[in-house]
């Protein structure tokens, strides 16, 4: 169900008022954790105006500011138009500057004011190292509560552009894992330390350049991390990128994972080809029943099926022949460069072995691509029309066999799954 005008107001504007209630409840509980402050001095602080007037003013302006900022959506929740949706997704885009930039932003000032209150307010006094920690403090809490946050977020902006047609995406996989993947490293480094600073006094230079040192480590590890999952989406990116172009062979494409994105590309590509021969196979139906309207006699019809079948599966010749039950025989009245012959270009026994014989006997399809040495093939046949490869499908009707069709080219093919997939699917669904 689509997410209502007033149904996003209300939880983005409780994410937004969140995320400016949250960061004084946790840091000042942060700093009485770590021994910074006491229980009596934050008392002081809160009931004092500078601090509350601080937190309550940020998160006013936060409010106002950030209600302003979406109103394109707001607006096109209630009265969708299809010329507002570039605006609502330039917004929804530019939306993590202007969040992590305010955001940030008051993390920074809000150590100041907690030193400050407490200095006039209280009998603490910052020394140099006590601002380093606090700020450690916001980073803490800038992650804990800034990161679930502007997930949920975009995940409310998911639903509400739902139904709106995305070119590219607006926060990436790739982005979201790598802030995952550096940002938790991070808190739980700085967390560490904080810990063990509060417990054992010590802090030294040393610390913090293997703090910094694991913080960059835990980046490059994410940033390889975030590159082999960008190799694995590749493939089905390509293959969604030439998803409308019949020319481009979908086997040039490989999965290049074997985790769940590797069975997805399997899987999607399986489908592109189902739709592609779809797409073709309708193509074909229409062609020849605009055919069977326009044709005036069974010459024309027949020369149509046999043009239209060899450009559909792209060979030199296409071969149609129909039974002659007095005979026994199967009849070649039309092939590609011959016109309609009603007494055939050729006659072949099906009770002789030979592929054709075995299509039609058995109303079974079957590919040779190597005719010189596969079994049951006329080679009076192969020879006189050069033929290299070839498949076949029997012409049904009321599914009884009156004949056969049969496709065939004087290259040798290279074979592959898209190749066989493509040849097979498609003959099965021209038999009838």
């Amino acid at each position: 169900m689509p997410l209502s005008a007033d149904a996003f107001h209300r939880k983005y504007q409780f994410l937004i008022l969140l995320t400016w209630v949250l960061p004084p409840v946790v840091g000042l509980s942060f700093l009485i954790l770590i021994e910074m402050l006491e229980t009596h001095q934050i008392a002081t602080i809160l009931s004092t105006p500078l601090q509350p007037a601080f937190i309550i003013g940020s998160m006013l302006a936060a409010r106002w500011y950030f209600l302003r900022l979406i109103r394109p959506v707001e607006q096109f929740l209630r009265q969708p138009r299809e010329e507002d949706t570039a605006q609502v997704l330039a917004v929804v885009r530019a939306f993590p500057l202007h969040f992590w930039g305010v955001f940030l932003f008051y993390i920074m000032l809000a150590p100041s004011s907690v030193i400050i209150s407490a200095q006039i307010y209280t009998d603490f006094q910052a020394a140099s190292i006590d601002w380093f920690r606090i700020h450690l403090v916001a980073l803490i809490v800038s992650i804990i509560v800034g990161l679930p946050i502007f997930v949920a977020i975009y995940d409310l902006f998911g639903k509400a552009v739902s139904g709106i047609a995305l070119q590219r995406p607006i926060v990436s996989i790739q982005t979201r894992v790598f802030l995952i993947g550096a940002l938790m490293p991070l808190l739980t480094a700085t967390l560490l330390v904080q810990y063990y600073w509060t417990r054992t006094g010590f802090f030294s230079l040393e610390t913090f350049v293997i703090w910094l040192a694991l913080e960059i480590l835990a980046i490059i590890g994410t940033l390889f991390f975030v590159n082999s999952f960008s190799r694995a989406l590749q493939p089905i990116q390509r293959m969604i990128a030439v998803a409308d172009n019949s020319s481009a062979r979908l086997d040039d494409i490989y999965p290049t994972s074997t985790d769940e994105m590797g069975v997805l590309s399997h899987q999607l590509r399986d489908l592109l080809r189902e739709q592609r021969l779809r797409r073709e196979s309708l193509r074909f139906s229409n062609q020849l029943l605009r055919d069977s309207h326009s044709h005036e006699n069974l010459a024309k019809l027949l020369k149509g099926v046999v043009e239209n079948t060899r450009q559909a599966m792209q060979v030199e010749r296409c071969f149609l022949s129909l039974y002659d039950p007095d005979n026994r025989e199967l009849v070649g009245v039309i092939h590609s460069g011959a016109d309609y012959l009603p007494g055939g270009h050729y006659r072949l026994s099906v009770d002789e072995p030979s592929l054709t014989a075995a299509i039609f006997n058995n109303a079974g399809r079957a590919v040779v691509t190597d005719v010189a040495n596969a079994p049951n093939i006329n080679k009076e046949m192969a020879a006189r029309f050069r033929i290299r490869a070839s498949a076949g499908v029997p012409l049904l009707k009321e599914n009884r066999p009156m004949g056969y069709c049969m496709p065939s080219t004087a290259k040798v093919p290279t074979v592959s799954p898209d190749m066989n997939y493509r040849f097979w699917r498609h003959l099965r669904r021209k038999r009838h």
